[in-house]
């Protein structure tokens, strides 16, 4: 049985560790590749043999380097100090893999560039979830920072698309609770599920492709006699006449009902527009009107109707008790939206300018 270095794989033997001098990262896999080694073997090395077995593997020149160190030439020292004393030497060996820097850089430069497939949003996504996870594990950010690092690094016109997204997929989300990276990376892929990937792109042929002709038919002649034109003329303007001219009769309208009470808080005694609660609670910041007019939260979002409440203001106060501190200043809630004055009565027609307008058509059409 095999003692001592004896028990080592050989230089070329493709189990044997391997150091690159140029990438001063892959000292510390040298080294555990090489303890690895070591306690395999069923006859442990000495101190001794273990420092010599770690110059046998690096390159000559490498090896000459390492070779000279005193914790090398002393036998005193042991094994853990030599491969202490060998890491000094390479700076950047030890270094952490990635810093808060590295990261907010990949951000800021994924940001300036377009993700327009989902191959190209995977490939920042990899790349951002490792930095992420490796610093989250060093305990420098946690889940919600990864999240938005995720989601600033997404260029503009995106990001307002998971926007929207979001508001639809979650729009029972608590505005005050950040959203998660699960919610951001599924936003992301829903929206480029189905985009065609660059290289998929159809090529353009030079030589245009035969068009069959297409041979036009005459279409039919259609001949209008003109006692006929007349004779459906004047049983129009008759019948008009004959309905304007009638006693108690008028031309029918559009009829609309409207419903009593008030929306806003329920009293049967007044209507939405007179309602002095929502006069009190614009006052008290908790809802305002929009641009349309309309009654909204103080957020600007529409009263979600899922609330329990038997009126509108039930579910306004059972809003602002779930989110508290979300009411504004009255300044910003007081917002009245004047709307626009009818114009109806001044292109009405009386019924002597009805028939005159229906006169001037029929002549027209007679010519």
């Amino acid at each position: 049985m095999p003692t001592g270095l004896a028990q080592l794989p050989a230089r070329s033997d493709r189990s044997a560790p391997v150091f690159d001098p140029d990438k001063p990262r892959t000292l510390r896999r040298y080294f555990t590749d090489l303890d690895r080694l070591f306690n395999a073997l069923e006859n442990p090395l000495s101190e001794k043999e273990k420092k010599q077995a770690a110059c046998d593997y690096p390159p000559i020149e490498v090896a000459d380097i390492w070779e000279q160190q005193p914790e090398y030439q002393d036998d005193s020292k042991p094994y853990e100090a030599f491969k202490t004393a060998i890491i000094n030497l390479y700076p950047g060996s030890d270094e952490r893999r990635w810093t808060m820097a590295d990261l907010q850089k990949l951000v800021e430069e994924r940001r300036q560039k377009e993700i327009e497939t989902l191959a190209e949003y995977a490939a920042y996504y990899r790349e951002l979830v490792a930095a992420a996870n490796y610093l989250k594990n060093d305990g420098w950010i946690g889940d919600a920072e990864i999240a938005r690092y995720l989601y600033q690094g997404l260029p503009e016109g995106l990001r307002a698309r998971v926007d929207q997204r979001l508001q639809i997929a979650c729009s029972d989300h608590p505005l005050n609770k950040p959203y998660t990276l699960k919610q951001y990376d599924d936003s992301v892929r829903y929206l480029l599920n189905g985009a065609p990937s660059r290289s998929s792109a159809l090529p353009v042929s030079s030589t245009p492709s035969a068009t069959p002709a297409i041979t036009a038919q005459p279409l039919p002649t259609i001949t209008i006699k003109p006692e006929g034109v007349n004779a459906f003329a004047e049983a129009i303007a008759t019948a008009v006449k004959a309905v304007i001219n009638s006693p108690g009769q008028s031309l029918p309208r559009a009829s609309r009902t409207p419903q009593a009470g008030c929306h806003y808080c329920g009293d049967a005694n007044h209507v939405i527009r007179s309602c002095p609660k929502v006069t009190e609670d614009m006052q008290a910041g908790r809802i305002r009107r929009n641009i349309e007019n309309k009654i909204v939260l103080s957020t600007g979002a529409a009263i979600p109707s899922n609330l329990p409440g038997n009126c509108m203001r039930d579910r306004v106060l059972e809003w602002h008790r779930q989110n508290p501190g979300q009411a504004a200043s009255a300044s910003v809630s007081l917002v009245e939206v004047s709307p626009a004055p009818s114009t109806v009565s001044a292109f009405a027609l009386t019924a002597e300018e009805r028939i005159q307008s229906l006169e001037r058509e029929i002549n027209a059409l007679r010519k």
